[in-house]
């Protein structure tokens, strides 16, 4: 069981963002807690735009991502 769950930890996506400049701001085990930070920073920013879909913000906000297998 330890082996099937070291394989599917090594399979797992990781999630890279980027601001405008290209600054890394962070890497995400999910989509999910991508999201979470991207909603903490709206907070933080007093950000009142809706974010309806994660990748349009991220484009909205003229960030970017990018995916590691």
């Amino acid at each position: 069981m330890e082996n099937e769950w070291r394989i599917r930890k090594s399979l797992a996506m990781k999630y890279h963002l980027y601001d405008e400049n290209y600054t890394h701001k962070g890497s995400f085990e999910s989509l999910q807690k991508m999201r979470n930070y991207l909603c903490e920073r709206k907070y933080d920013n007093d950000d009142k735009t809706y974010m309806d879909d994660t990748f349009d913000y991220i484009k909205s906000i003229r960030w970017h991502w990018d995916i590691e297998e």
